[in-house]
């Protein structure tokens, strides 16, 4: 019970997202109105868990053409597949801490979208908290 706190606490605390507009620098324009997250395996000889994370957007004030989600807690982790709405997205762009695809035409400030990430790995840890397996 522990281990599942541990991890809700992990993804909530450390799985941030961001908007960049059209004519913006990295400013916080987009709404994180709801969270769900799966642990689908945990394999504890390898201390990796297998995971999806959605998350329910909507951009505030301004269209949103370009989404940048933070990797925080989980940056080590590989990312396999990104959705919005259910549907695969066949094009997104991940660096070592975040992952990115474009939204054509823009998301508008009241629409909302589901981001999904599935990913994989051994998840954040440190001495003081993070994700704990044994």
């Amino acid at each position: 019970m522990i281990f599942k706190h541990s991890l809700l606490f992990l993804f909530c605390s450390f799985f941030s997202f961001y908007i960049v507009g059209q004519q913006l620098s990295t400013i916080d324009y987009l709404d994180a109105t709801h969270y769900e997250i799966h642990v689908n395996d945990i394999d504890f000889q390898d201390q990796t868990i297998s995971a999806s994370t959605t998350v329910t957007l909507t951009p505030v004030g301004i269209p949103a053409d370009l989404i940048t989600l933070e990797l925080l807690g989980i940056s080590d982790m590989d990312v396999t597949a990104v959705y919005v709405d259910d549907v695969l997205l066949p094009v997104w762009i991940r660096t070592d801490s975040t992952v990115r695809f474009t939204m054509d035409p823009p998301l508008q400030p009241g629409d909302t979208i589901d981001v999904k990430l599935n990913y994989h790995g051994k998840p954040f840890h440190e001495a003081g908290g993070g994700c704990h397996v044994s």
